[in-house]
């Protein structure tokens, strides 16, 4: 178990000194630039011991050496740090010319909720190496989850990424900051990237648009239904997802996208069907539960014609006898039962 009594700083023959210099030392030996020898590590647990030795190491000439220094960082948090290691961090991801340095600096600030900290990242947003820009955004969302961040300065920082930033992933990580926020001051930049080049920024944002909440307005409803022909099936899905809550402007869009060739797709477009009450859906909701080759989507059509309460969507769930899948079996007996003229009988009848 380590050490981790105080000692003074600088204190460099100490015992707890001695062996994180020891284990910098085996990194020396054992790894150029660019190798990772896995039989030394600096990762700890926090030591109070260990903290100038290791900010020492942080000016060492070695790429290598710099990143597993500042990654080992990450172990101490915000009351086992100190006004030094803050600064260490908040420099190296400013200054080092190292993108792999500035990387494992952007990471390990995202343990470390302080005001500079903070601005670091923010400032780390626009920096010339994508990873870095990404991991800042990541670390900024983990932040915004774990400590609570000021709603409104962050939001600030983070919209004008959505429109500047080149790198898809550092976008998406964008997002996720806002998707920890959930600030109704950045749907506006997230119907935005609804619209972006990226599928998988594109996915994002509606995903988050899906974690804020189920009250939606006319803009927001409209691109859901622009994105319903997507060509990414995960674009598609979030859509039919985030349109279960809308008004029935959106059933037109949902029937079309019924025979969609995702059977994710077709089972989100069935249940939102079905939560919308449509009534005009019937038909392709009783096609897709005789006929879907998937027994998720078949099992959401029969619960979405149940939804629907009416004679014809009740008959339709009762002449459905040859279902193999005993999932889906359970999910119509549920169904039928649900309707206003269902009953046990007829449930029985239906081979529940």
């Amino acid at each position: 178990m380590t050490d981790s009594s105080p000692v003074a700083d600088g204190d460099a023959l100490s015992p707890s000194a001695a062996d994180i210099e020891a284990r910098i030392a085996s990194l020396r030996r054992l790894g150029t630039e660019g190798e990772h020898p896995a039989s030394v590590s600096l990762q700890h647990d926090p030591c109070a011991a260990f903290l100038t030795p290791l900010l020492t190491a942080m000016q060492d000439e070695s790429i290598y050496i710099r990143t597993s220094v500042v990654y080992s960082l990450e172990a101490y948090d915000k009351d086992d740090g100190s006004p030094k290691l803050q600064q260490a961090l908040v420099k190296a991801l400013s200054d080092d010319p190292a993108d792999e340095v500035r990387v494992a600096a952007a990471q390990s600030l995202g343990h470390h909720a302080f005001d500079d900290g903070v601005q670091a990242l923010a400032d780390a947003l626009t920096d010339a190496c994508a990873e870095v820009r990404s991991t800042a955004a990541y670390s900024l969302a983990r932040l915004c989850e774990r400590d609570g961040l000021d709603e409104e300065d962050l939001v600030g920082i983070l919209m004008p990424r959505l429109s500047e930033e080149p790198d898809p992933q550092a976008r998406c990580n964008v997002i996720l900051a806002l998707e920890c926020l959930r600030s109704e001051h950045a749907v506006e930049g997230l119907l935005l990237a609804v619209s972006d080049v990226d599928a998988d920024v594109r996915a994002a944002a509606l995903s988050t648009l899906n974690r804020y909440g189920h009250e939606f307005g006319a803009e927001e409803e409209a691109a859901c239904i622009h994105a319903l022909s997507d060509s990414s099936d995960a674009v598609r899905s979030e859509a039919a997802t985030r349109l279960r809550w809308g008004t029935t402007k959106g059933v037109p869009a949902l029937m079309a996208a019924i025979n969609d060739p995702s059977a994710d797709v077709r089972a989100r477009v069935t249940d939102a069907l079905g939560r919308l009450e449509a009534v005009e859906a019937t038909d392709v909701l009783a096609d897709r539960l005789l006929n879907d080759p998937d027994e998720d989507v078949r099992g959401n059509a029969a619960e979405a014609l149940g939804q629907l309460k009416t004679q014809r969507a009740t008959a339709l769930l009762l002449t459905a006898s040859s279902e193999q899948s005993p999932q889906v079996r359970r999910r119509r007996v549920r169904a039928e039962l649900d309707t206003s003229m269902g009953s046990p009988r007829a449930a029985r009848r239906i081979g529940g």
